[in-house]
């Protein structure tokens, strides 16, 4: 008798830390929300038919739908070159997308993580190392995506990996394009940092269109009050 009343007060206790801990979440969200957004979305709940939220679909250019079209005849205009080349420099640039990726994501780590032990910094490190491994690799097929003139024309820094300028078209002032021969390699960077950023504006609707959600579902509690 005494174990199964251990167990209930223990069983208690854990639904009560539980409780406490999603309280505190979702009173960090509401402030997060701000109180302007968190009293609109009660206004609306109150008049809506008590469905779930879903987000309104924008339909725009993804990253993978333009990687798409540069690989068809009739994707893009002659300005962006030719179907065949501008298929294998849309996977090229691309790629180079993805490695400066790298490079903020490094960045962000290395201004903002403590370093204060061995450890942490030997995996700060570690984590360099690997960046610079990408990097090599990166320049070693530099070659097979930009023309020889920019290649000769990109200025080499002694900086760690994650401030290494990448020689992607945006890194030429736009006046000097025409001679190094890459105006088509601009017109399709831009079509894909475009792309990149429309996936960005996706994935942040679909984080706030969940928080809205998590904030109505409290709009239904007994006790709701909106946090000042």
């Amino acid at each position: 008798m005494n174990n199964v009343c251990r167990r209930i007060c223990k069983s208690f206790a854990e639904a009560i830390e539980a409780y406490g801990l999603k309280k505190k979440a979702l009173i960090e969200l509401e402030e997060a929300l701000g109180r302007g957004t968190v009293e609109g979305l009660r206004a609306h709940s109150a008049l809506a038919d008590g469905s779930q939220f879903r987000p309104r679909v924008i339909e725009q250019p993804s990253h993978a739908s333009i990687l798409k079209l540069l690989q068809q005849e009739d994707g893009f205009g002659t300005e962006y070159g030719e179907r065949s080349t501008r298929a294998t420099r849309g996977v090229g640039i691309n790629r180079g997308l993805e490695v400066e990726l790298r490079q903020v994501v490094f960045k962000y780590q290395r201004d903002t993580q403590l370093v204060a032990t061995d450890t942490q910094w030997n995996k700060l490190q570690d984590s360099r190392h690997k960046l610079s491994q990408v990097m090599d690799s990166w320049f070693r097929k530099l070659g097979e995506l930009m023309p020889v003139t920019a290649i000769e024309a990109l200025v080499v820094a002694d900086v760690g990996p994650e401030d290494m300028m990448l020689g992607l078209p945006s890194d030429f002032p736009k006046k000097d394009h025409v001679s190094l021969g890459i105006c088509n390699h601009a017109l399709i960077e831009r079509e894909l940092r475009v792309a990149q950023a429309h996936d960005a504006l996706k994935k942040l609707r679909t984080q706030l269109g969940l928080k809205s959600f998590l904030v109505r579902r409290k709009r239904q509690n007994p006790g709701y009050t909106v946090a000042t």
